[in-house]
C-alpha cells in the first residue's frame, strides 16, 4: 500500500506522541481510511472488459463500474486510466 505526503505527515505527527501512552500506535490505524482506493492493474482490465458492452463508454459508465468492484467511489484518474484502456484495445 502506497501513502499519500498528507497521510505521511500525519502520522509523523502521530508518532510524536509519547511512546508511553497507552494508545500510541493505535491511533494511526484510523489513517489509513484516507488512503483512497486505487484499481489494480487486474482490475482496471476487468472494468474495461466490463464497460465495453455500453456504445459509447463514457465517464459515467466506467465510474459506476469501479463503484461496483471497489465498493468505493471512483478516482478520477483511475477513469481516466480506463478510457484509455478501453479506447487502445477496442
Amino acid at each position: 500500500m502506497t501513502l499519500t505526503d498528507s497521510t505521511r505527515s500525519m502520522l509523523a505527527w502521530l508518532r510524536t506522541t509519547p511512546t508511553d501512552a497507552p494508545d500510541a500506535l493505535d491511533a494511526s490505524c484510523p489513517l489509513l481510511v484516507l488512503e483512497r482506493t486505487r484499481l489494480s492493474e487486474d482490475e482496471t482490465g476487468h472494468v474495461a472488459d466490463l464497460v465495453r458492452r455500453f456504445d459509447p463508454v463514457t465517464a459515467l459508465d466506467v465510474g459506476v463500474e469501479i463503484t461496483r468492484v471497489l465498493d468505493a467511489l471512483p478516482h478520477p484518474e483511475d477513469v481516466a486510466q480506463v478510457l484509455a484502456l478501453v479506447s487502445a484495445r477496442p
